[in-house]
């Protein structure tokens, strides 16, 4: 089970660090992520004692001490709990009065995630902005609880992207390579390359792209077909779908491409030599999350000069502003999201200048991790000199 191994994995790393201090080895920061290594705050600061296996015998060695070391926990997202049975804690030689053992009247259980929230020193997620929404959020009631009750400890660090793998000077999935300087000669060929490679048909209406995970919760490709379907209808705009997932939405995805056969595409795989090329050759990339911790996908479509159409939710609201470098909706209706595309669809044709212009300004944008970078170098600085962090 793959709780289990990750929960074995953070008591042998707690133990390892434990029998290094004694031999005067001293790690001041551990960073440990998400539910799969959220047990270590809890091992490493407020537990008695840990456990491990020394032939065949069960061994107690005192733990360092809170003082001796920092956790930091990163939430990328806190759907994801990490449930296991309490008797995991026998399984991996942990004495069970360490946790908090859980019930809600059946079967006692452990949330690995909840477990990291209240021991870490600090706990960090992918945006400013997800870190308010997140206290919030509809997590459960012990990982909603317990976000907020440690609230004044949760930091927002904007994620990056690794800005030499993205890069349409040169990226060999692109049929031409372009830079600022060349992007308003280039991307109408590419995109004229896309609409040939998806059977549409090429003409000039703006085309719309989605890359991601087919399903309801969370990624909007629920409101994204109710929006279009009247914009396709007055061939006002065409789409590209690229993505897997739930086989109800696929089949409505599948009955609007056969209605539209010329104005929407549907590629059912996942297949990063064509997401590339939508990233470099759509006009619009719609990123109607629901919630959105960060997102990549607008940042990445930025780096192209792929104006991002977001809500404003999560990073998507940190990372695009509203008629600068791109467009953003507020509440999450296909009527909201239609309006966004209607104003988009009126920029490019009404002001061509002004559309130019915020191609260039979004592939100016940097979302290197070099910022990112930066920010956690200061949270380790701090935390090394047991400061308040978050000041």
């Amino acid at each position: 089970m793959l709780q289990t191994r990750f929960a074995f994995f953070s008591q042998a790393v707690a133990t390892y660090l434990t029998v290094a201090a004694m031999r005067g080895e001293r790690w001041p920061i551990i960073h440990a992520n998400d539910w799969h290594t959220a047990l270590l705050p809890m091992l490493l600061g407020e537990s008695p004692k840990v456990f491990f296996r020394t032939n065949g015998d069960i061994t107690g060695l005192e733990t360092l001490q809170a003082s001796e070391v920092h956790t930091i926990l990163t939430i990328h997202n806190p759907v994801y709990h990490g449930i296991v049975k309490a008797k995991l804690a026998k399984q991996i030689f942990l004495d069970t009065r360490q946790f908090h053992i859980l019930k809600d009247g059946g079967t006692p259980y452990i949330n690995m995630l909840r477990e990291g929230i209240e021991y870490a020193d600090v706990m960090t997620t992918v945006s400013p902005t997800f870190a308010r929404e997140m206290l919030h959020g509809n997590y459960g009631p012990h990982v909603t609880g317990m976000l907020e009750r440690r609230k004044d400890k949760i930091l927002g660090i904007l994620n990056g992207i690794d800005t030499t793998l993205w890069d349409p000077r040169i990226d060999p999935n692109l049929p031409r390579r372009y830079s600022i300087a060349s992007v308003a000669r280039v991307k109408p060929y590419i995109k004229r390359h896309l609409q040939r490679a998806l059977r549409l048909l090429e003409k000039d209406s703006p085309l719309f792209g989605f890359i991601g995970r087919i399903e309801q919760n969370q990624k909007g490709i629920d409101i994204l077909l109710g929006a279009v379907e009247p914009l396709l209808a007055a061939g006002s705009i065409q789409l590209a779908i690229l993505g897997t997932g739930n086989p109800k939405l696929v089949k409505a995805i599948r009955a609007l491409t056969k209605k539209y056969t010329t104005s929407v595409a549907f590629t059912h795989t996942f297949d990063e030599r064509l997401a590339r090329r939508m990233y470099a050759g759509c006009d619009v990339m719609v990123v109607p999350s629901r919630f959105e911790p960060c997102g990549l996908i607008q940042i990445i479509a930025m780096r192209y000069g792929t104006i991002p159409l977001v809500r404003k939710t999560g990073g998507l609201a940190d990372t695009v502003t509203d008629g600068k470098t791109g467009f953003v909706f507020g509440p999450y209706t296909k009527t909201a999201l239609r309006g966004a595309i209607e104003r988009a669809i009126k920029r490019k044709y009404n002001d061509s200048a002004g559309w130019s212009k915020m191609v260039v300004r979004v592939m100016r944008q940097d979302h290197s991790w070099t910022k990112s970078a930066r920010a956690y170098k200061r949270l380790y600085e701090k935390l090394s000199l047991t400061v308040d962090v978050l000041s």
